[in-house]
């Protein structure tokens, strides 16, 4: 479909997503899983608003969750938190196949989906414990050793917003070893994404309802990071 080539090439037509956004209810009448989804991902990377489109095609939201490849599950709902688009339906579908889902993933997808989730809200114990079990050569394991510096951030971020730290233990001490070690590179989104599990932290000491003991940089270092990489933006 041409408008996910354009999203591919980070360009946006309005004519293009107009006339796409036309055809919203052929579109979710095909049922295709990976047309519907491309869609839905063509929109959310161009960040373009289409609510009726969004909606005819979440008429269709349980078939993508239950039939899509972790792929198109992690497509569909990183697409709607990135317009602010509710999708309860899908979420809630997701989210009750989500061991299926995480047993076959791939660590870039499960970063992608546990973004979505904490972004629209949507705190899942069942995803966030999933994702940091200390089985030998489970989750944990592969995302700690494949994730992107981006997708640590965005991971550590939702722990965070998600209020959920104890659940992600393990995997979030990892996590933040890694980041320690790639903060000059970051730009100012994802510094500030560290920057709020960082600070979240502290409030949690301090308030002693929670205790997470990582090794890392002082608050004041953090600021002047997120400072200066706001000034090179």
């Amino acid at each position: 479909m041409a408008v996910w080539g354009f999203a591919k090439l980070k360009r946006k037509s309005k004519k293009l997503f107009s006339e796409v956004g036309k055809q919203r209810e052929r579109i979710a009448e095909s049922g295709n899983v990976q047309a519907m989804v491309n869609v839905l991902w063509a929109y959310g990377g161009n960040a373009v608003h289409d609510s009726e489109l969004f909606c005819a095609i979440m008429t269709n939201a349980k078939i993508i969750a239950d039939e899509g490849t972790p792929g198109n599950i992690s497509n569909a709902v990183w697409s709607c938190a990135r317009i602010g688009f509710d999708a309860p339906i899908l979420f809630a579908s997701v989210d009750s196949n989500i061991t299926k889902f995480l047993s076959s993933a791939e660590p870039s997808q499960i970063a992608n989906l546990t973004w979505a989730f904490a972004t629209n809200g949507i705190f899942s114990e069942t995803l966030f414990k999933g994702i940091s079990s200390e089985e030998e050569g489970g989750v944990m394991e592969i995302l700690v050793e494949k994730c992107t510096e981006i997708e640590v951030c965005n991971l550590l971020w939702s722990y965070s917003i998600a209020g959920l730290l104890p659940l992600g233990e393990p995997l979030i001490k990892l996590l933040w070893s890694r980041a320690c070690s790639f903060f000059p590179t970051l730009n100012g989104t994802h510094l500030q994404n560290l920057f709020i599990f960082f600070v979240t932290v502290q409030v949690e000491e301090k308030s002693g309802s929670y205790t997470l003991e990582i090794q890392g940089p002082s608050e004041r270092f953090m600021i002047q990071m997120v400072q200066a990489s706001n000034t090179r933006e």
